[in-house]
């Protein structure tokens, strides 16, 4: 069984080489994804006017039930 001081340093280097090759990715195609961003923008001001509907409705719903209580 591996102590904390064999285990620190072996959990350093592959967190090192793990962000490194992420690095090494990002840098080899840095466009990935840049033509579907519209769509997803599109998407996000979707939901968010949606959700907003939706809260706006709740609220109207709950204040004229609230109006009909004595």
């Amino acid at each position: 069984m591996k102590t904390l001081t064999q285990k620190v340093p072996d959990l350093a280097v592959r967190l090192l080489l793990s962000v490194r090759a992420r690095a090494d990715r990002l840098m080899a195609e840095p466009e990935a994804g840049i033509d579907s961003s519209t769509e997803k923008a599109i998407y996000i001001v979707g939901g968010v006017v949606l959700g907003l509907a939706v809260i706006g409705l709740v609220t109207a719903f709950v204040n004229g039930y609230l109006a009909k209580l004595p």
